[in-house]
């Protein structure tokens, strides 16, 4: 198990999973064996999906790992805030005056902070240990994780 994965190797197995456990294939069995059939596709198919976002990926496996979320809780550090109140500044002049060397600038500065919050926990999630897991390094991608969905927001407001 890994915070990064092989997607093309997911999506093998998740085809030859689902051609396995097909509901269709089991048509002809018991009522049992086609209930659970179909709980078993559900499973793969939700397992499918949780697995292949990054983001599904990352809070279902801090939370494997006894990471707790309270929705509306968490919070990210008041440095972080200040930067996205200056984006959000920069994306609330662009609707004012749609300039395309504005917008261009916008994505950059987007893509510049998703850099910097990746470059600081790349180590712990390309080479995190499930066997011993650190909870500093869980608490490191959690900021990560949460820094990332705000600007996930940002970025969804900007491109509406």
């Amino acid at each position: 198990m890994s915070f990064s994965i092989d997607k093309d190797l997911l999506r093998k197995r998740y085809y030859a999973l689902s051609r396995e456990s097909h509901p269709d294939n089991f048509t002809l069995d018991n009522l049992d064996d086609q209930t659970s059939a179909l709980e078993k596709s559900s499973f793969i198919n939700e397992g499918f999906k949780t697995l292949k976002d990054d983001m599904l990926r990352t809070k279902y496996l801090l939370e494997l790992n006894g990471i707790k979320f309270e929705e509306g809780k968490e919070s990210v550090p008041q440095e972080f805030l200040m930067e996205m109140m200056e984006v959000n500044e920069l994306i609330f002049d662009y609707k004012m005056d749609k300039s395309e060397e504005v917008k261009n600038a916008i994505q950059k500065r987007i893509k510049s902070i998703h850099l910097n919050i990746f470059v600081k926990v790349s180590e712990f999630i390309n080479n995190f240990d499930f066997n011993n897991p650190n909870k500093k390094h869980l608490e490191s991608i959690k900021d990560y994780y949460l820094k990332r969905k705000y600007l996930n927001r940002i970025e969804n407001n900007f491109d509406n």
